[in-house]
């Protein structure tokens, strides 16, 4: 109708600069998230329970560092480990893809360095506070 033909093509996965997972990798993100959001909160029980000292209760912050990491992975729809690779799925899983412009490989990178960072601080400050109780 109108001079318009339906096309049947399949479109090409483009991504948004800003993220480079889609709707199954970030469930699975937040599934990790969920995780180590429990498993931080069984550690620092168990180390209470233990009286553990002082130093040893600085463990607390592997999980709770994952944690973080997760829940930024799921909120930013950003995977790091994909960012350090150069690759992204936005489709299924097993769909991974490689990023070939240069300077959104050096973005990705730049950004996983960033949330790096971001999430080391934020995982430290319940870290040092758990020391202290």
């Amino acid at each position: 109708m109108f001079g318009l033909t339906k096309m049947n093509m399949k479109m090409p996965n483009i991504r948004n600069s800003s993220c480079n997972i889609g709707g199954p990798e970030v469930r699975r993100r937040k599934i990790a998230a969920i995780f180590s959001g429990v498993l931080s909160i069984l550690t620092g029980i168990l180390l209470l329970i233990l009286d553990a000292p002082s130093e040893f209760r600085l463990v607390i912050f592997i999980p709770i560092l994952l944690t973080v990491i997760g829940w930024f992975q799921t909120k930013r729809r950003f995977c790091l480990a994909y960012g350090m690779s150069g690759v992204f799925n936005l489709g299924e899983l097993g769909n991974v893809e490689s990023v070939v412009d240069p300077e959104q490989r050096r973005k990705d990178r730049s950004q996983v360095i960033k949330t790096i960072v971001e999430a080391v601080l934020i995982a430290a400050v319940p870290s040092i506070l758990f020391v202290f109780i």
